[in-house]
Formats: C-alpha cells, structure tokens, sequence
C-alpha cells in the first residue's frame, strides 16, 4: 500500500468512526475461498489468513459485536488473556498475536495449529494408549494451572478445544478457544469467587454449573476428567448425546468402566479419573492437587493396546450453548438444588467463599 493510499484509508476508517485498531486489518490478507474458512459458530467464525507482518498464515477468529451483551467484560477478557500470552513461554497453550475491532466485529489472531482437534484424532486413530495419555493429560493441566494462575477459568474444556500442530505427534496439542472464559478478580492460586451463570457444552461442564450452587476452578477440572474417560477408552462416559440428556446425566450418575472399553488400562489411571470427575468439587481434585496424583509418578499401561479402532462412534460436542438446553430442560430445573426463591438472584452474579 503506497503511503498516500494508507493516509486515505485512515481518513475514510475517521470518517466511519472505526476504532483506531482497525488498522491493523489491512496487516491481513483475506481469501474468499470456502476452504479458508476454518470453523464456524453461532457468533463468530475462524479463518485462515495471511500476516504480511509475519509473514505466514495464521489463524483468526473473528466475532460478531451484536451478540456480545456485555463489551466491557469482553474486553477485560482480552485484556487478561493478553497478559497471560505475555508470559507464555511454552507451547502448552495456542498462542494469540493480538487482537483488533472494527465497528461491528472483533478479530483476534492465533498461531494456526494444522493438524486439527482432538476430537477427531480420537475418532479417526482410536484410544490413546496408557502412557501417551498420562503425558497427554498432564500437559492439559499444566496448560489449565497456567490459566488459572493468570485468573481465568476456561468454562469449555473439551476434545474439539485443543488443537494439533502436527497430527502425528500426540503430545503437540495446545488449550484454544477462551471465548466463554470467566475473568477473575486477582490472579495466583486463590479459588474463593463462586459464579452462577449456566455457561459451558453439555456433557463437559460439570455438575455444580447446572445445580447452581456456585462454581470456581474446580468446574474445569471435570472437563479434563471426562476427557482424560475418553482418551482412554475412545467412548464417552454418557449414554446421551441429546444435550439436555447430558445435563441430567452429568447431575446424577457415576463414570463407569466397563472391561470391554477400559480392558489393559490401569486401576490409579481409573481412580485419576473417578477424582477428577466427582459430583462435589469439594471431594474433587484440584489442579495442582490432580498433577501430584500418583499416575504421573507411576509407570502403567504396559498391558494396553498402543492404539485401537474406535467402538463408539462419538459424536462432536454441540456449541457451547449450556444456558439455552438448560432454560429449555424442565426435568434439569427440578434437580437443580437452587433453583427458586432468592437463590435465582445469584445468576450472571459473583461472591466470595472463605479460603
């Protein structure tokens, strides 16, 4: 662009009233080829794009303002996330460039990890063998403690959120997609705010977001729990797939292992998971606490099939759209242990719990 066409571009973006960051765009070419486009959702889509700045494709997510309710909360949750790639010295974690608006839209740009999600690696290639998902499972939380120390919880822990550089390489999957995550007021190891939003995907999130009897960090360690379930035995832990099913399922039964799914994997593996997915997050273990479980210290899985054929064909989690199957579940509500009176003033609310 020569130097008088940018000084034009800006005028015209003045007289728009764009946000001055809306510059940045045009560090950005865009295809209009089906096959740039990335993934899709209900407020926003993912593109492959090239950054002339760096000089290679990247990733970027671009998100529809309309359905943003609340902007200034949005654009404390870049902000934050902004800080935490700051310190990011690792890979555990897809990595944001940066993040700029126009007047209608949002756009944040990310490494682009080519090698697809989890979901499908377990649903074309099978289990994971024991040891591969022991490391697997730790990098998760390593990847979910970081988060939690820069004050965030993720709210949609789940396969189709982590995100291959390299199908090959099982362990080269990085933590994506912040979009529902929750700011928290101060940063560290502290879990004392209590939220009451129903937020989350259905199946993933845990108990306490639908009984509404406040959630913390400890709502995302169910997720890594049931899918640590999956990665082991290549099925779900549910026998739903409708969503407001799940949210039932998710309040009222037990993870189970049955011989034909769990067959060579070992008894700490399955306590691991029983701890990481127990009903009171009270009795369930906390990040910290799930890495210094004695799986990670212990050497198992010697007996299991390296990798076997999926038998169960499992289905992609819905969007993320808890809320809307929960106001829509009557069966839900009735389980729900605060579900009348004064204990509705709690939702889209926070409040503090003793340490």
């Amino acid at each position: 662009m020569t130097k008088l066409a940018g000084h034009l571009s800006g005028f015209s973006d003045a007289i728009r009233g764009q946000p001055s960051s809306h510059k940045i765009k045009r560090e950005y070419i865009f295809s209009d080829h089906h096959s740039d486009i990335l993934g899709t959702g209900g407020y926003s889509r993912v593109e492959r794009v090239k950054s002339l700045k760096l000089n290679q494709y990247v990733a970027m997510k671009i998100v529809n303002k309309t359905v943003i309710s609340n902007r200034a909360n949005y654009l404390k949750l870049l902000a934050r996330m902004h800080d935490m790639y700051e310190d990011l010295d690792t890979d555990i974690i897809i990595r944001s460039y940066e993040w700029f608006e126009s007047l209608d839209r949002y756009y944040i740009v990310f490494e682009l990890a080519a090698g697809g999600d989890m979901f499908d690696r377990i649903s074309n290639m099978g289990r994971y063998a024991e040891p591969v998902a022991k490391a697997a499972l730790q990098r998760i939380l390593k990847a979910l403690d970081f988060t939690q120390n820069h004050g965030l919880i993720h709210r949609d822990i789940k396969p189709e959120n982590f995100f291959y550089r390299d199908i090959n390489d099982p362990l080269s999957f990085g933590l994506s997609d912040f979009g529902l995550a929750l700011v928290l007021d101060e940063q560290g190891p502290a879990d004392t705010q209590r939220f009451y939003e129903v937020a989350g995907t259905p199946g993933y999130a845990a108990p306490e977001i639908y009984r509404k009897t406040g959630y913390g960090k400890k709502s995302d360690i169910f997720g890594v729990g049931i899918v640590g379930y999956i990665m082991l035995s290549s099925w779900s832990p549910w026998s739903s797939s409708d969503p407001k099913q799940l949210m039932i399922e998710t309040m009222t039964q037990e993870v189970k292992y049955y011989p034909s799914h769990w067959g060579g994997v070992s008894d700490l593996a399955k306590d691991f998971i029983t701890q990481l997915t127990a009903k009171d997050p009270k009795q369930r273990l906390s990040c910290k606490e799930a890495l210094q479980h004695p799986w990670f210290k212990t050497e198992t899985g010697h007996n299991q099939d390296t990798e076997r054929p999926v038998a169960q064909k499992l289905m992609r989690a819905p969007t993320a759209k808890a809320e809307t199957y929960y106001d829509g579940c009557e069966l839900a509500k009735q389980l729900t242990k605060h579900c009348d009176g004064d204990d509705l003033t709690h939702a889209g609310e926070t409040v503090r719990v003793a340490a």
